[in-house]
């Protein structure tokens, strides 16, 4: 009767979450598109092209090619048939040949025959809150405005860090910041596909700080990563939506350690296994069932598209001729080494191995109490292991994945040394020893 209970509980927050972000996707579309196209018009020399960079390094380039599709689809006039358009997700091309900066000039212009070019199978619940601020804001504007959104996200996050972890406390904060100083949050601010994931893994490590006792008291940890998976899918197209999980997951277990030092490592691998399956069920459904209601309400071959999509990206098209095993994985990182951003988590980790050297001593039940940090760290690995093909077209986007290698790394660390006590003060351990 439980497992009964529990399904019901996943399928009817699966059946609620579709129901809510198709009818905000639908009042959106019911929207004027007049002032928010007059504002896009204001933009035009801000928007700094397809693949805009700053810094002349793969680490800074910014996503311009998928931010101008975004902005395209958001001021796209669907109030005729407002149903339709939500479920399509349309922008408009004029000729193959030209990148997506011109064809929003084209667009402004209305030159030329446009060609209505649906993207169906994401849910772009990005347009629930672009197409509105838009309406008041120029793209600049709005860029502004994430940049202290996001500062502000992880200021408030590093103080309930702080709060949660009684010890050394600012060894964690600072595990976090270094992690998230490296997707490169100034790129992120300017570009709105590499935001959507920036604000789940803000927001969620936040929620599950204020929200802890709740879900610890009525066990509903897994409904939470449930619905994370399902917020992921619905907001973000495919960049490194996997470090919103990991993130999670981490913040989960150091609130959790902290409340219940008991716990075996068998039974926190199987925690953290169980948290991830369900992410990936509510990531993985909520996605499908926009194929699936697309297909039905627009008569598009959205779900033999979307198949093709996926088979096309975990594929080894677009890879090396021969051995090409480590060519997903390096690819990205390869991007995320040219950072100089990398020196303040290199002086991270020595501080810590100093710390620990002079000190602390390693105690093996502490290693593998932690051990869980190491593995959440390998997701990146996996994760470009099977989508192949987008890990390899897309590595300055993919790279910021590794920044939840680098969490894990530092968070495993950092535990130790909180966890770990002078031998005087402590020395039953010698016996255990």
């Amino acid at each position: 009767m439980e497992r009964v209970t529990l399904f019901l509980k996943y399928f009817l927050t699966l059946i609620l979450s579709v129901l809510v972000g198709a009818s905000l996707l639908i009042i959106v579309y019911k929207l004027p598109v007049g002032r928010a196209t007059q504002n896009v018009v204001s933009s035009i020399g801000y928007l700094g092209g397809d693949f805009p960079d700053w810094s002349g390094s793969t680490f800074t380039v910014s996503d311009g090619f998928t931010d101008l599709i975004m902005i395209n689809t958001s001021i796209f006039n669907g109030r005729d048939n407002a149903v339709y358009y939500a479920l399509q997700s349309p922008h408009i091309e004029f000729r193959k040949e030209y990148v997506q900066y011109q064809n929003l000039l084209g667009y402004l212009g209305e030159r030329e025959e446009p060609v209505e070019t649906p993207y169906s199978r994401y849910w772009h619940g990005y347009v629930i809150v672009l197409k509105p601020l838009l309406a008041f804001f120029t793209v600049q504007e709005i860029r502004l405005l994430n940049a202290m959104i996001q500062g502000f996200l992880l200021l408030l996050l590093l103080y309930l860090l702080n709060s949660v972890i009684p010890r050394n406390s600012r060894l964690v904060m600072l595990a976090y910041g270094v992690s998230l100083f490296m997707i490169c949050p100034f790129t992120v601010s300017l570009c709105f596909q590499y935001s959507t994931v920036y604000y789940i893994i803000l927001i969620s490590c936040i929620a599950l700080i204020l929200m802890r006792n709740i879900l610890r008291r009525n066990g509903r940890y897994g409904l939470f990563f449930y619905f994370l998976g399902i917020v992921t899918a619905y907001f973000d197209f495919l960049t490194y939506p996997a470090a919103a999980l990991g993130f999670a997951l981490i913040t989960c277990f150091l609130i959790r350690m902290e409340q219940e030092t008991d716990r075996s490592m068998k039974s926190i691998c199987v925690d953290a296994l169980g948290k991830s399956i369900v992410w990936l069920a509510g990531y993985g459904l909520m996605w499908a069932s926009k194929w699936v209601l697309a297909e039905v309400f627009t008569g598009a071959h959205v779900i033999s598209d979307a198949l093709e999509a996926i088979r096309f990206r975990t594929s080894d098209s677009g890879l090396s001729e021969g051995f090409n095993l480590f060519e997903p994985v390096l690819e990205p990182l390869e991007a995320f080494a040219h950072a100089i951003i990398l020196m303040p988590a290199a002086a991270f980790l020595l501080c810590i191995l100093v710390l620990l050297r002079k000190k602390y001593r390693f105690h093996r039940s502490l290693i593998r109490a932690n051990t869980i940090y190491l593995l959440i760290a390998c997701y990146p690995f996996l994760w470009c292991s099977v989508l192949r093909n987008h890990s390899v077209q897309h590595p300055y986007i993919v790279f910021r994945l590794f920044s939840l290698s680098i969490l894990g790394i530092l968070v495993f660390l950092s535990q130790i040394v909180i966890e770990s006590t002078p031998e005087k003060e402590h020395p039953a351990n010698d016996e255990q020893e």
